[in-house]
């Protein structure tokens, strides 16, 4: 498997990702999936994984961040797959968010959120009926006070519903509800319906809330960036393109954490800029670009067919 990897990543991101084995590999169902061609991890450690292995690493991250408009100048650390270690942001989630990129630097915190294939972000699992409860749901995906019909089923003897929560996560411990009015123009003393996450603004919600209180804590500039593969057919970069796109993202407090979409080629294009304006050899990344955009060339076959 580690070999079939091997083959599907650019090799000048190989040393991001060392030691193989103990690395936090995309599965699936049915394994592994980081092989395939269409993985967005894989294009993920292609392009910043070789940015993480670049000499020229905190240059080119400083324009990335020159990009997005904030000035973020010193020394980058670059993580895939990270998770707040100590769980330190006061959420008190109980499986942690894991972001696919972060980097960070004494002034920024920049959550890269990786993009390919995928149709969209993922939604709350809470509305989801359970079949092994009957097809029972923990939420009726509305934001507004309610009991977890589960729950009840099982504890309660009079089986009398308690209008406990209007969020099926707040009940359990959960503080997103907390912090979201902060990065969100968002009332949690208002009813939704349907629940403004209970569509694929969940996730990114996650990321940008997390993104906020870590940069809070740390008295730094949080942003987060939804990285994507460019090309017309793929769902994401059409998606966001869309109007519905402005429109879901319209929420987002701007002055509070800075929210941006850039694509891969973009990223490495301002990559090439960024070295060669400084007269440095360019090669890694003409052949990394090449290597993308034949990546994406061929998922793309797969959604024009």
């Amino acid at each position: 498997m580690i070999e079939k990897i091997r083959a599907n990543l650019f090799p000048k991101s190989w040393p991001a990702v060392e030691p193989w084995r103990k690395f936090k590999w995309d599965r699936g169902q049915y394994g592994i999936r980081t092989w395939q061609v269409n993985s967005s991890q894989a294009l993920a450690i292609d392009v910043f994984g070789t940015i993480k292995s670049s000499p020229e690493r905190d240059f080119i991250l400083n324009a990335v961040a020159d990009r997005l408009g904030i000035k973020s100048e010193g020394e980058w650390t670059l993580d895939f797959e990270w998770i707040d270690p100590h769980n330190r942001t006061n959420l008190n989630e109980k499986r942690r968010t894991q972001v696919d990129v972060v980097a960070r630097n004494a002034k920024s915190l920049i959550f890269f959120e990786c993009k390919f294939s995928e149709q969209d972000g993922g939604a709350c699992s809470r509305p989801i009926p359970k079949l092994e409860f009957g097809g029972l749901a923990e939420c009726n995906s509305n934001y507004e006070l309610q009991c977890d019909p589960i729950r009840y089923a099982l504890f309660d003897y009079y089986h009398i519903p308690v209008l406990d929560a209007k969020c099926a996560l707040t009940r359990v411990g959960i503080r997103y509800w907390r912090y979201i009015p902060e990065v969100l123009r968002l009332d949690p003393q208002l009813i939704y319906k349907p629940c403004p996450f209970s569509g694929s603004l969940y996730q990114w919600m996650r990321n940008m809330v997390l993104c906020w209180r870590i940069a809070s804590v740390a008295g730094i500039q949080p942003v987060f960036v939804i990285a994507f593969a460019h090309g017309e057919g793929l769902p994401m970069s059409d998606r966001i393109r869309s109007k519905a796109w402005d429109l879901l993202f319209a929420p987002v407090r701007r002055e509070a954490i800075v929210f941006q979409t850039m694509s891969y080629q973009e990223i490495i294009r301002t990559a090439m800029v960024a070295i060669g304006s400084a007269g440095k050899d360019i090669d890694v990344w003409v052949k990394l670009e090449r290597w993308a955009e034949r990546k994406i060339a061929t998922v793309q076959k797969f959604f024009q067919s």
